[in-house]
């Protein structure tokens, strides 16, 4: 591995075994062009690995190549550059030559843009660019704008990612715009902002006098008897640390207070009771077990740890997923998800019992989104003999492989899930032909504009770098 290494660029021909082990078990954080090496000696697309590793403080490019990559930056919008770029480039606005308001401001445009169309490495790559360009003081501004601007020409069919952007680097009015985003909207796309907020409040980054508005908002849906609402406030409130909970209780009557601590109780994995919570340890170690078996003959190490964080935990799930969709056992989590959950007979859905409860884990559906599989094809077969519900839950999964069939109808999609940003974002994802000619139908103006504007964004094909 060594030698195979140092034939790559900008590893350094010193490199010994000490060294690499201390790369592999944390002990030195590796350069980039080791990991870039490792990449390409294992088949890994580039920046498979190289995307979790934290940002560098400076351009690492020469001046030459610096000019290169703003020449090319300026005429992204009809070559787009590749999420390694992206992220280079963004190093450079914060750390060396100022460049115009307006130069930033278009490139972060361009970078929403494609960040929210992009998947696996370049996802990652891009929205870490975004992030260190969002926690510039300077240029901050500028991608906030960006942000705005992006969730209404999406017709907030892709928004949580952009908020988020904001919201992990503690952007001086990403909470509030996540809140402003939240009360302005209804049906699919609320779930989204939601998990914002949710892992917003839950790791404490939202500014205190924020809470009033956001107490308000939660205690007016929570009590307002539809649905819908009660269950997307559910998830922000079940991020509530134990003082902030009271704060929102406190005026409630006694039913009504009890009415939304079970229902929180019931959101939080970690609130489960005992003997379910033993169930799903066991089936994660169980699992763990079954995925490494079919990989190697080792130890599955900690991936039983790894599963419980994205299928039960609910810290972050979000996070846990990318991590697990890059390892190698994404492609067979991903089918046996399926196998357990989503093809079931209807009278195993229906199983009673603590085990009955434990069948299907908490955020499955987050790590059928997330998990990468090599025959994308047997996905788009899933979804054509489904049940109206399998097709709604198999969207997000097609959508991140790009592969809604080409040939489904989408007013037929739409009516079929009763989905119809879910629909536009797999078939925007997918590049579906379809979306430059949906409009009536009963379909609303936002989500036509959506429609457009998925159809007139760059080649999905070619941001998969």
């Amino acid at each position: 591995m060594i030698e195979a290494m140092k034939a790559h660029p900008g590893v350094r021909k010193t490199l010994v075994p000490g060294t690499l082990t201390r790369y592999e078990t944390g002990g030195l954080t590796p350069p980039l062009p080791v990991v870039a090496a490792l990449e390409d000696i294992v088949g890994l697309a580039p920046g498979e690995i190289s995307s979790y590793l934290p940002s560098g403080k400076a351009s690492t490019q020469d001046r030459a190549a610096q000019w290169s990559l703003l020449t090319r930056a300026d005429a992204a919008d009809t070559t787009p550059l590749s999420g390694r770029d992206w992220l280079e480039l963004a190093t450079l606005i914060t750390t060396g030559t100022p460049q115009s308001p307006e130069r930033i401001a278009f490139w972060s445009h361009l970078l929403v843009n494609e960040m929210s169309r992009s998947t696996c490495a370049g996802y990652r790559l891009r929205i870490r660019a975004l992030e260190v360009l969002a926690a510039d003081p300077v240029v901050s501004g500028p991608v906030e704008d960006a942000v705005r601007d992006h969730l209404a020409a999406c017709g907030h069919t892709v928004i949580g990612d952009a908020l988020a952007s904001l919201t992990e680097v503690q952007h001086p009015r990403g909470t509030a715009l996540a809140l402003q985003t939240y009360r302005s909207l209804r049906g699919e796309p609320t779930e989204s902002v939601a998990h914002v907020l949710a892992i917003d409040l839950r790791q404490g980054r939202s500014k205190r006098e924020l809470w009033g508005a956001i107490r308000d908002t939660l205690r007016e849906d929570l009590t307002s008897g539809h649905a819908e609402l009660e269950a997307v406030a559910t998830i922000v409130a079940s991020s509530l640390s134990p003082w902030q909970l009271r704060d929102l209780l406190s005026p409630l009557s006694r039913d009504q207070s009890r009415r939304v601590q079970l229902s929180i109780v019931r959101s939080r994995p970690e609130t489960l009771p005992a003997a379910d919570a033993r169930e799903f340890r066991i089936t994660c170690a169980s699992l763990a077990r079954e995925l490494a078996g079919r990989m190697n003959r080792r130890h599955e190490d900690g991936l039983a740890t790894w599963l419980w964080r994205l299928l039960v935990d609910g810290t972050d799930p979000f996070t846990a997923g990318l991590a697990v969709s890059a390892s190698p056992y994404g492609h067979a989590l991903s089918h046996e998800l399926e196998r357990r959950f989503w093809s079931r007979p209807a009278e195993m859905s229906t199983t009673r019992g603590t085990v009955g409860r434990a069948t299907e884990f908490p955020f499955t559906s987050v790590a059928m989104g997330a998990c990468r599989r090599t025959d994308p094809e047997t996905l788009a077969a899933a979804y054509r003999s489904g049940t109206p519900s399998d097709k709604r839950r198999l969207l997000t999964p097609l959508a991140h492989h790009r592969a809604f069939p080409a040939d489904v109808d989408l007013a037929t999609a739409i009516r079929e899930t009763g989905a119809t940003s879910r629909v536009i974002y797999a078939a925007g994802m997918s590049g579906h032909p379809g979306l430059t000619s949906l409009d009536g139908s009963g379909i609303p103006t936002g989500q036509q504009r959506a429609a457009r504007w998925w159809a007139n964004g760059p080649d999905p094909g070619r941001l998969a770098s």
